[in-house]
């Protein structure tokens, strides 16, 4: 495919960065990624690229079954991080039903802390109904970003959770 000028591709794709790595040369491109994971219990997602928090969204609509979720932002990925996040409530019509049957971890490593941020992880708190252990990593914190982590650990120990078995893990 390597002379491939125009593609208009509606399909699921097991890999779809083997797909993108296949068609370097393209100049023009019609893609609808359509997320179908029914058997996903476990996803890790780097949240470097724009619209990573669009991709959780589907991620959380169609995978029925997921067990494990962790946000990772990989060490040489930091100064790429630009997507403004997306607010789950505003994004989904209802709770996925992973949330509310099956999630049992949620792992966020790298956050930084903005309203946002605490926003999601409150709102997978506040749904997500089997959740045993929520744990939140910051970015390296300085002297002065020490009392914001103190007010954001404070505001999420103070949130509601479905879970009441839920156990909150910082650092």
């Amino acid at each position: 495919m390597s002379k491939l000028e125009v593609a208009d591709i509606e399909t699921t794709f097991p890999d779809i960065s083997k797909f993108v790595t296949s068609i370097t040369s393209v100049k023009r491109l019609s893609l609808c990624v359509r997320v179908n994971a029914e058997e996903l219990e476990n996803l890790k997602l780097c949240p470097c690229d724009a619209n990573w928090s669009k991709l959780l969204v589907r991620f959380l609509e169609n995978s029925p079954n997921l067990r494990e979720l962790e946000i990772d932002l990989n060490d040489d990925h930091k100064d790429s991080c630009v997507d403004p996040l997306v607010c789950l409530e505003n994004q989904l019509n209802y709770v996925p039903e992973c949330l509310r049957s099956s999630l049992e971890t949620f792992k966020w490593t790298g956050i930084h802390g903005s309203q946002k941020e605490i926003e999601l992880v409150k709102y997978i708190m506040r749904n997500a109904c089997c959740l045993k252990t929520a744990t939140i990593l910051f970015q390296s914190t300085t002297p002065e970003t020490e009392d914001k982590r103190k007010t954001m650990i404070q505001e999420l120990l103070l949130s509601s959770r479905s879970s009441t078995t839920c156990q909150l893990v910082f650092d």
